[in-house]
């Protein structure tokens, strides 16, 4: 059923989101916004300040439609 393969992919992203931060825990993580307009920023990023690593890019969650 579509709610199943709904639980699956939830599962599986909430499992990538774990592994990708918990090397980060009580690191220093800052909200960057990328572009020349704040208001309206090209991207918007969860960085590790400590690592200098994007751990989230709003760019991954584009609508390819767009």
């Amino acid at each position: 059923a579509a709610s199943d393969v709904y639980k699956r992919q939830l599962f599986m992203f909430e499992n990538y989101m774990y592994e990708k931060l918990r090397p980060h825990i009580g690191h220093n993580i800052s909200c960057v916004a990328y572009g020349k307009d704040k208001e309206d920023p090209v991207d918007i990023c969860i960085e590790c300040k400590d690592c200098g690593e994007v751990l989230i890019s709003s760019e991954t969650f584009e609508n390819e439609e767009d």
